[in-house]
């Protein structure tokens, strides 16, 4: 213990009479916060050059995006070109397609955390400007589904009331079938029958027209005799008068009186006859018949007509029910499917996301980002700083002397590493008060803690810097493959890519690194001011790390020991 103490203050002495260690440890760390913290803070989307080609003016895309500095181009090439020279990092094309306007959005994919950002602040500007005019044209949309709903029914009733009135005229009208049938029918038996007599009724019209002239010759005749019978009376009495004797004469003449009295009423019943049986007009008889059985032509032709029609009636009002019915039928589907849209626009309308920051973090992105710069400036100091000075301890002749003394291996290791994480605590205590005051980081609070993981990670980084000092002895070469197995730890790591977005195997990987571990455990201690069991299981794979760092190192200080040996 005491030999242990021992190489430790001589170890400390050495690195006291060397200035640059101060310079590494107090005055470039700080400057590197400082400057890192003033880049950060500067960080603003505001900043951010957007390239607009504009070919409809009516779109103003400066009202999506009212905070971004806009350069206007002319055609989509020349944006481009500034896309290629990385003036702008966005370029934005806007045309219109018919009644559609398309925004066509370039960015600067060569620059992958720049694209991010500028990804990120043009899509949620324009996203936030296009739901708002979204929420507006939904409530509009469904004002209109209500009226279109409504006008829906009330087109509905109006079929369904046709449809009603449709299947009333079609009963009616199958009914005025039936009593139009039944009368068709008689009609046409009658029709039948006069069409049969018809011959038989002209041939009467006829004979009575013949006796009609018969009687009219024969008592022209009966009244011509007459007259001259009257003539002849008259002419003769004068004579029987003078050559009869008077006894014989009126005998005579009473015989002539009554037989012109039994003529003239002879005649005058003739006459009285053919007033009375021959009083109409056997012609008008005869055209008033050809004109009534004309007539009853046309009416036998207009029932079978009525007949056709009221079928062809009772087909089309068939056909306009069916109509009707499948109209209405349809009119139902539609407002069930509008209904469903409907449904489904309010249900939808009903889900509003939500953006939310899951946790409560610093404003001042320095403070963000502080525990990553400080993990990087102590594992940066730990492996470099441990390898140089291991490097100078193998290039001097007290080195040799040291390997021929009986003290172990064992002892110089330790004390190598005390000396190494000393300078490394030293540095952590100013980045610990820095953080605390500047960066308001809550590391008081979890001093224990991250006291602890920065020994764990420390020491990891300790040893490998030495193991790398004790395998290779050229300064440059040393230094060299110290800096890029640093680089390595950084490389994977969350640094560049999200680990989360990795394949199975990196991921596993990547979760090992010692550099990963004590990142996440910094941040969730200096951010969150939290610890739980995960927490504690990466301290478990730390010190685990830190175990295997000390048996590797162990290895490589034996190995340049022989190496040493042999030359």
């Amino acid at each position: 213990m005491v030999k242990l103490i021992s190489i430790i203050g001589k170890n400390v002495k050495v690195i006291s009479r060397s200035w640059i260690y101060i310079v590494l440890l107090v005055i470039l760390p700080t400057l590197l916060v400082l400057s890192t913290s003033s880049l950060l803070d500067s960080v603003d989307e505001k900043n951010i050059r957007v390239g607009v080609v504009q070919s409809d003016k009516e779109y103003v895309i400066e009202s999506m995006l009212p905070d971004s500095d806009f350069y206007m181009f002319q055609n989509i090439d020349k944006c481009k070109e500034s896309l290629k020279e990385h003036t702008i990092p966005v370029c934005i094309n806007v045309t219109q397609d018919r009644n559609l306007t398309l925004i066509d959005v370039y960015f600067d994919n060569s620059k992958l955390i720049l694209a991010q950002y500028s990804k990120g602040y043009v899509t949620k500007k324009i996203s936030e400007q296009q739901m708002a005019m979204f929420e507006i044209t939904l409530d509009d949309l469904s004002v209109r589904m209500d009226a279109i709903s409504k006008n829906i029914d009330f087109a509905r009733e109006e079929l369904q009331d046709s449809y009603n009135d449709i299947l009333i005229q079609q009963n009616a009208l199958i009914e005025y079938q039936k009593n139009f049938t039944r009368v068709n029918g008689e009609f046409q038996t009658s029709y039948v029958e006069i069409k049969t007599a018809e011959p038989s009724i002209r041939q009467a019209i006829i004979t009575y027209k013949q006796m009609r002239e018969f009687m009219d010759e024969n008592l022209s005749d009966i009244q011509r005799q007459n007259a001259q019978l009257r003539q002849d009376v008259i002419y003769i009495k004068p004579i029987l008068q003078v050559s009869l004797p008077p006894n014989q004469y009126n005998d005579i003449s009473g015989r002539l009186d009554n037989m012109v009295a039994t003529s003239t009423m002879m005649e005058n019943s003739l006459l009285a006859l053919n007033s009375s049986v021959y009083a109409d007009d056997p012609d008008k008889m005869l055209a008033d018949f050809d004109h009534s059985m004309q007539t009853l032509d046309e009416m036998h032709s207009l029932m079978i007509t009525m007949d056709a029609e009221i079928n062809r009636s009772i087909i089309m009002l068939q056909e306009n029910r069916d109509k009707t019915q499948k109209i209405l039928g349809d009119v139902e589907i539609h407002k069930n499917e509008l209904q469903k849209i409907y449904e489904g626009m309010q249900s939808s309308s009903n889900y509003k996301v939500t953006f939310n920051d899951a946790f409560p973090l610093p404003n001042k992105t320095s403070s963000l980002y502080f525990p990553l710069l400080f993990l990087l400036i102590i594992a940066f100091t730990s492996i470099i700083l441990s390898n140089l000075f291991i490097i100078d301890q193998t290039h001097k002749p007290s080195y040799v002397r040291e390997m021929i003394t009986p003290t172990g291996d064992i002892q110089f290791l330790i004390a190598d590493f005390i000396v190494g994480l000393l300078i490394v605590m030293i540095q952590v205590g100013i980045l610990f008060v820095q953080g605390e005051f500047l960066f308001k980081m809550k590391i008081f609070e979890n001093l224990p803690f991250l006291l602890l993981v920065c020994f764990l990670v420390s020491g990891i980084f300790v040893f490998i810097g030495m193991s790398l000092g004790y395998l290779i002895r050229s300064r440059h070469l040393s230094t060299l493959c110290t800096t890029f197995a640093l680089l390595f730890f950084v490389v994977f790591s969350d640094l560049l890519i999200p680990r989360q977005l990795t394949g199975f195997i990196l991921k596993f990987i990547t979760g090992l690194n010692p550099f990963v571990i004590a990142n996440n455990l910094v941040f969730d201690a200096m951010i969150f001011s939290e610890n739980n069991a995960l927490s504690y299981n990466m301290i478990l794979i730390l010190f685990s790390i830190l175990i295997f760092s000390f048996v590797f190192a162990y290895f490589c200080r034996k190995i340049g020991k022989r190496k040493i040996m042999k030359e």
